[in-house]
């Protein structure tokens, strides 16, 4: 099993910030990764750019507002704001959204 410190590791996830907002990123939890996986899989969603998100992720950066998750294949997050997936977006039945981060 991929443990979240090797989806992105622990130093290079402070630097990270979101392309749009320019607030910092966080882990998303596996609940959620695997409820998007599932999603995906039945083609049921769609990136910010509108276009079928086809890939199975790995893990998923939120943006700090819990607007955004932007997603992680195979080690290597895709911070392309046309690529995020907007949370408002997506179908009914998703995990809790966890509380937003300070923005800093």
């Amino acid at each position: 099993m991929v443990t979240i410190e090797q989806i992105v590791p622990q130093d290079l996830l402070p630097i990270l910030r979101c392309p749009l907002t320019h607030t910092p990123l966080s882990l998303a939890q596996q609940e959620w990764v695997t409820w998007l996986n599932t999603q995906i899989a039945q083609d049921r969603i769609r990136n910010r750019a509108g276009r079928p998100v086809t890939g199975q992720l790995l893990g998923a950066l939120w943006n700090a507002d819990r607007s955004s998750l932007y997603p992680v294949y195979d080690y290597a997050p895709v911070l392309i704001v046309e690529e995020a997936i907007v949370v408002e977006q997506l179908p009914e039945g998703h995990p809790p959204i966890p509380p937003a981060s300070a923005q800093t």
